[in-house]
């Protein structure tokens, strides 16, 4: 199956263990996006690719190693470029967050300070 990946979607999996393996918020976040606009780039030229599984289940997987190393506190600055990222992945949020208690924990807590503005701009992403 390796080897027979598209090389989008090795691009894309190589940009998230990048975005896992960085100590920097910022580089972790970059490699992230651009791991997920590979993906949903592919996706829309490949509607029906026959990897549809296999990439549905690194971008969940991705997602919740994203989700589980976010930080206790960010400045506004990376609190909206981590916004941007929730709103792309909300599908994953939802999953991850019902099946993980701490990681629902951790999300919850995450977006705590900045309750309002998501509520204010009517984000839709889960608030809990």
């Amino acid at each position: 199956m390796e080897n027979n990946l598209p090389v989008d979607i090795k691009e894309a999996r190589d940009n998230f263990k990048k975005s896992e393996k960085s100590p920097d918020l910022s580089n972790k976040i970059r490699f992230f996006e651009r791991g997920i606009d590979i993906i949903n780039n592919y996706l829309e030229e490949e509607i029906n690719s026959a990897d549809k599984d296999y990439i549905d289940k690194i971008k969940l997987a991705y997602s919740r190693a994203f989700l589980k190393d976010l930080p206790k506190q960010v400045d506004d600055i990376m609190f909206l470029k981590c916004l941007f990222l929730f709103i792309t992945i909300k599908k994953e949020i939802d999953i991850i967050i019902k099946a993980d208690p701490l990681l629902r924990k951790i999300y919850y807590k995450f977006l705590e300070p900045f309750k309002e503005v998501v509520k204010i701009f009517e984000i839709d992403i889960p608030m809990g």
